[in-house]
């Protein structure tokens, strides 16, 4: 009698988002990674671990682009541990940690340095290396050095507005360079020349910031990003991170007429908050700043209309002090309420749930990143479990070191239950096991 096949793991009853559509089907999980789905009911195997997935949605691991663990230089706000916690608690199996910290990440060495910090953790990362005007000429000269020595680098990254930390481009030029390389650049695009001209405006709340960073100011620097790769369009990688409004939206869609490569990022809290269901409260202070009710309006149509490529949290943490402060910094964090906050909209008819699914793991694809990003046999076992299960979102019990959250008090009806990472469970039944 031949002995029966023996796996890892086994989720067994999953409702599961592959390919945009949901299927009922049993995951079969050894050595870290997906070996079979099968929906027979035969029981011909053995297996050190099975989960009931009964009323409950499995998505491959979700994958966020775009979020600010602090270290090196401000581990106070986030370190990797605790921003790597914090992810999986909010079902990322993936993310990609931005370059504006101390000092910023735009050489070989400082990536080097984060590197090393950052592969202790649980997560699945990736690195930006921060384009200034003094590394432009040599980005590709880096990033290949990087690649040769598998440092895990998915992009360089541009500030066109002074955001946190010191990195900013003054010279469009540096645009034009990096660009050239054909290497993926992603953009904060706000048009620093235009952020100063509303700079007189005084702040006295965070109502006031929509007015001194105003959509002109996005729109104006992504006519100067269009303008430096005009000539090689078609090479450009252009990746916009957090669009915020309508007028960002038309112009992206006239530009992808023109035959530019434009990657479109939209955040939660550009979906779910605007100018007249916020409060006069700092934490909702962020860049670009939340916006008029019908610009995120315009957003949500636009999510469902398919005009964004992905999801990203924009998971940027600071102390409550310092968002009260007199002096508050923009950013908020973002990973571990990001779900909630989508499947709120959702229920409440205003988007679409298969698209959070598709957004949110879409990065794997747009990142080119190898057996990875879809449930599928020979993939890596990246796994995040959400069951039916009514509950209330608590800042007090988030991993991340921001001791706030704009979704406090949230009431859902979905709960991130287990999330597997390689093949490891690192969350189960909502307790962490890393």
């Amino acid at each position: 009698m031949a002995s029966s096949k023996s796996y890892d793991i086994v989720i067994k009853n999953a409702k599961l988002f592959n390919n945009n559509i949901f299927i009922n089907t049993d995951i079969f999980i050894k050595n870290g990674k997906i070996k079979k789905l099968s929906n027979s009911n035969k029981n011909d195997y053995k297996c050190s671990k099975i989960i009931d997935a009964k009323d409950s949605m499995v998505s491959y691991g979700f994958f966020d682009p775009h979020v600010h663990f602090r270290t090196p230089g401000d581990e106070q706000k986030e370190d990797w541990q605790s921003g790597s916690r914090a992810a999986i608690k909010g079902g990322f199996t993936y993310i990609c940690d931005m370059p504006n910290t101390k000092p910023p990440s735009t050489n070989y060495e400082t990536l080097l340095n984060k590197y090393n910090i950052a592969k202790k953790s649980k997560i699945n990362f990736g690195l930006y290396l921060g384009l200034t005007d003094d590394n432009a000429g040599s980005i590709k000269k880096i990033y290949k050095s990087l690649k040769k020595n598998k440092i895990n680098i998915t992009g360089v990254k541009a500030f066109l507005g002074s955001s946190t930390g010191d990195l900013l481009i003054k010279n469009y030029n540096s645009v034009k360079k990096a660009l050239k390389t054909g290497v993926l650049t992603l953009f904060h695009s706000e048009d620093e020349v235009k952020l100063k001209k509303y700079s007189n405006i005084e702040y006295n709340s965070v109502f006031d910031h929509n007015l001194r960073r105003p959509p002109s100011a996005a729109a104006s620097s992504l006519l100067k990003i269009a303008k430096t790769c005009k000539s090689f369009k078609k090479k450009a990688k252009i990746y916009i991170c957090h669009i915020s409004s309508e007028v960002e939206i038309n112009l992206i869609k006239k530009l992808r007429q023109k035959g530019y490569n434009i990657i479109s990022e939209v955040t939660p809290h550009h979906l779910y908050f605007d100018l007249s269901n916020i409060k006069k409260t700092n934490i909702y202070k962020v860049n670009p700043p939340i916006r008029s009710k019908e610009d995120a309006m315009e957003v949500k149509k636009a999510f469902n209309n398919g005009f964004f490529d992905i999801i990203g949290t924009d998971h940027a943490p600071h102390l409550i002090s310092e968002k009260n402060s007199t002096n508050p910094p923009s950013g908020m964090p973002g990973l571990e309420s990001c779900f909630y906050a989508l499947f709120k909209l959702y229920q409440e008819n205003n988007i679409s749930l298969n698209r959070i699914f598709k957004l949110l793991t879409s990065g794997y694809r747009i990142f080119k990143i190898k057996n990875r990003g879809r449930i599928k046999k020979g993939y890596f076992a990246d796994l995040t479990i959400i069951k039916n299960e009514d509950l209330i979102f608590n800042d007090k019990d988030m991993e991340t070191k921001a001791d706030f959250s704009p979704y406090n008090g949230l009431k859902s009806k979905v709960k991130i239950d287990t999330v597997i990472i390689n093949g490891e469970i690192v969350m189960e039944n909502g307790n962490l096991q890393i």
